[in-house]
């Protein structure tokens, strides 16, 4: 059967700020109760934090600017959903909190002929490489990863790597969040596994598996090495 090729949303943000503390810290939710009454009068979970107002920028022709882009942007896009034969393609500029530019390409059912939204679903893909990102910082600012020291000290499986030269320095947790470890893209496993490997079968994959290039020579994506973060 032939895989579908979906490129997910891509998002091209104009101006955009990291949360505050107070906007990352996700309000308490009560335990549930098994009280009927109980669960009636309960209030509705807050799913989303408080924001700050978008800040202010004072070029009167930022936004123009901005725009002036759009064509290129859009022609690139094309020339990619044609290239690369994609089923559907959603891309989006947003400028000071507001979609700017909407553009989609294909369809979100080819066989019912059902075109893609604004508000079509994709799936979250290697986004999820974003969230394990932050998993990993807030175990760094909670001192329990040091993002500089070798990897290997948080999984001892990386001892059974291959380094191309003797004396290759070791993998850090660093490289491996920049993509600069030298681990190759997927390792022994397919790209789309029908059954994603469990912990075991990953780590025993690194048993002689050797790497693209020595740590910190460049950068070479690797799925591989943010599937081995999951188990930090």
């Amino acid at each position: 059967m032939r895989r579908l090729r979906i490129l997910p949303l891509l998002a091209l943000v104009a101006c955009a700020r990291a949360p505050t503390s107070a906007e990352a810290s996700v309000p308490e939710v009560p335990p549930a109760s098994e009280d009927p009454e109980a669960l009636a009068a309960a209030p509705e979970p807050r799913l989303r934090t408080p924001a700050d107002p978008p800040p202010t920028f004072t070029d009167p022709v930022r936004r123009a600017r901005l725009e002036a882009a759009f064509p290129a942007i859009e022609a690139y896009l094309q020339s990619t959903v044609e290239r690369d034969h994609l089923v559907g393609l959603a891309a989006a500029v947003v400028i000071d909190g507001e979609i700017a530019w909407f553009r989609a390409w294909g369809h979100r059912d080819p066989a019912r002929g059902l075109p893609i939204e604004r508000d079509t679903l994709f799936g979250i893909g290697s986004i999820t490489k974003t969230i394990t990102t932050l998993a990993i910082l807030r175990l760094r600012d909670e001192g329990r990863v040091d993002l500089d020291r070798p990897a290997a000290e948080y999984l001892p499986e990386l001892e059974q790597i291959v380094y191309p030269t003797a004396d290759s320095p070791k993998i850090t947790i660093r490289q491996i969040l920049t993509h600069s470890s030298g681990l190759p893209r997927m390792g022994n496993f397919p790209e789309y596994p029908e059954t994603p490997p469990d912990r075991a079968e990953l780590l025993a994959t690194l048993a002689g598996l050797g790497l693209e290039r020595a740590p910190g020579e460049g950068r070479h994506y690797s799925n591989l090495g943010f599937q081995l973060l999951g188990p930090l």
